[in-house]
């Protein structure tokens, strides 16, 4: 009977008033189970009360406290973007974009055309900008730009997020520190605007306008550059001198992309000339450009693929530190000298450790490893290769780091028993080397007028980085023309051609082979230290042979 009189209530409702009571009953159970747990939660706060543990209890609060905030900034985040696309009028598409740079799904486009939420947004709170007070604007310290002060970035999340203080192992870990740094970047007003934070978290290393670095990134041999800058020396064009992509439009993520790669390589240039070889510096740049593409697009995918010594520790987000301390590669020492305090000369150190910096040995050469897709669109780095940079085991120190950081002796352990060169750097060879410069047709020096073949394609060449070992099997052309006294030793090394030398010596050579790069080439201070040692050594030579072939012709 009860069942009948259940059915005859249905009957007497439409189809509409029957599903939205059904929807409410929904609702209402689900408030139901929702206020459950939260009177189990708040229990279970009295129970640890009663038992005096009231500082788990103020934790616990706080977290809970900190969760909410972040929850609130990231719909923060999406109000804005739902804003953004209402006011410059973009479509369906653009709302897309801006969906997948944020990380969610569906809703976000659905919301942003539905009719029903196309309401003012006058009242929606404007995106704060204190990283633009300038300096002379600034009322007190406290208004300092967080850039100009140099604040670690994973410092500032933590300060913000107390969840980032916990264990790292934490699944959930990464999740907080992705919506941490979302959070971070609309707080500081960057929003979706990644050139700008670039432009601004490497604003120690370069000094660049908004418009020279777009017009950079859009170069259309902007990886071509890259690579033979880092591989071959070359000169890298300036931005003002780039010519810009054929391509009318350019992808927003693939331009931001670009950009992180222009600035990441514009970064690197802080140490041209410290970095012992391409290897090392292929190693800083390729660390630069995977963070710098985190920072602009955080999702797991993109933290996954940071070299993982180059991940945060829970000390970097407990103590105040500047970002130069975050580029400390081996993740112990970089937490000991943050427990240690910060009595150090942080940037003179970094520079220092830049310097004295050398990667192990490679099984294959660096250029076969590194090469640029066809539609010069990216690079593209062997997974061996990465799997070598990701692996902190293969960074080495040479010895004079510890002579000038005494107070890092706990780094001894990690300086080479033998300085060997990597395969792949080339020795002083022909091929791949020319360490002899000298201005064409203009020679006065005896060795110039030698106009051997092997001597002449040499001028043509470029020089390596550096190297530790000189081969000087490129003179041994020579010695079937004459009966020289010339010294037939294979290898010679940097220090017994450095110290062997009086340097009391100043002839006619020094215009030609200089360190400034005499024939407009870059040259580093080994490399002419090489030359003049050779120059010296084979001058007598030279000037015997010269005599024999005058003789000869009379």
């Amino acid at each position: 009977m009860s069942t009948i009189k259940s059915k005859q209530w249905k009957d007497k409702l439409t189809p509409n008033q029957l599903e939205r009571k059904r929807k409410m009953d929904r609702l209402s159970q689900r408030n139901y189970r929702k206020q459950f747990r939260q009177t189990e939660k708040e229990l279970a706060y009295f129970r640890i009360v009663a038992n005096g543990e009231h500082d788990n209890v103020v934790e616990q609060l706080l977290a809970q406290i900190q969760t909410l905030k972040t929850q609130n900034s990231w719909q923060q985040v999406r109000l804005e973007a739902i804003a953004s696309l209402q006011e410059k009028g973009d479509d369906t598409n653009n709302a897309s974009a801006v969906e997948y740079s944020l990380g969610t799904k569906g809703p976000l486009a659905l919301v942003a055309n539905d009719e029903k939420h196309n309401r003012s947004t006058a009242n929606l709170p404007q995106q704060r900008d204190p990283g633009r007070v300038e300096p002379d604007a600034r009322g007190n310290g406290d208004a300092t730009p967080w850039y100009r002060a140099r604040h670690s970035l994973f410092w500032q999340l933590g300060q913000e997020n107390k969840y980032l203080l916990q264990s790292p192992e934490d699944e959930m870990w990464v999740n907080v520190i992705l919506e941490s740094l979302m959070t971070w970047k609309v707080k500081h007003g960057y929003g979706n605007d990644n050139l700008r934070l670039l432009i601004d978290y490497s604003d120690y290393a370069i000094q660049l306008s908004v418009e020279e670095v777009e017009r950079g990134s859009r170069a259309k041999g902007l990886f071509g550059d890259i690579h033979d800058a880092i591989l071959w020396g070359k000169e890298f064009s300036s931005p003002s001198a780039c010519k810009h992509d054929d391509k009318e439009f350019i992808d927003q993520r693939e331009l931001e992309r670009r950009i992180a790669a222009f600035v990441a390589f514009k970064s690197t240039l802080l140490f041209k000339n410290s970095f012992l070889s391409p290897m090392e510096h292929m190693c800083i740049f390729w660390t630069y450009y995977r963070y710098y593409v985190f920072l602009c697009f955080p999702t797991t995918e993109n933290w996954k693929r940071c070299l993982k010594w180059q991940r945060p520790v829970k000390d970097q987000f407990i103590q105040q530190h500047t970002w130069f301390l975050d580029g400390m590669i081996w993740p112990d020492t970089r937490s000991r000298m943050l427990q240690s305090g910060s009595h150090y000369d942080v940037e003179k150190l970094m520079r220092s450790l830049t310097a004295n910096l050398k990667m192990k040995n490679f099984t294959d050469p660096l250029p076969l490893m590194i090469s640029v897709k066809r539609d010069m669109s990216d690079l593209v780095i062997d997974p061996s290769l990465e799997s070598f940079f990701d692996d902190v085991n293969n960074f080495t120190l040479l010895p004079t780091f510890s002579l000038t950081n005494p107070d890092l002796a706990e780094l001894a352990d990690l300086l080479p028993t033998s300085v060997i060169e990597p395969s792949s750097r080339p020795l002083l060879t022909l091929e791949l080397s020319s360490s002899i410069s000298a201005r064409s047709g203009d020679c006065s020096n005896h060795l110039c007028n030698l106009n051997h073949n092997s001597l002449q394609r040499k001028y043509d060449l470029k020089a390596p980085f550096s190297t530790s070992y000189l081969n000087s099997g490129f003179f041994d052309d020579f010695l079937a023309l004459g009966d020289l006294n010339w010294d037939n030793d294979p290898m010679l090394t940097v220090e017994e051609a450095v110290y062997s030398n009086p340097w009391d010596r100043s002839d006619d050579f020094d215009n030609y082979i200089s360190p400034d790069g005499g024939n407009g080439s870059e040259r580093t201070q080994d490399q002419h230290e090489t030359d003049m040692y050779f120059l010296d050594r084979f001058t007598d030579g030279a000037q015997n042979f010269s005599g024999a072939r005058s003789s000869m012709s009379e």
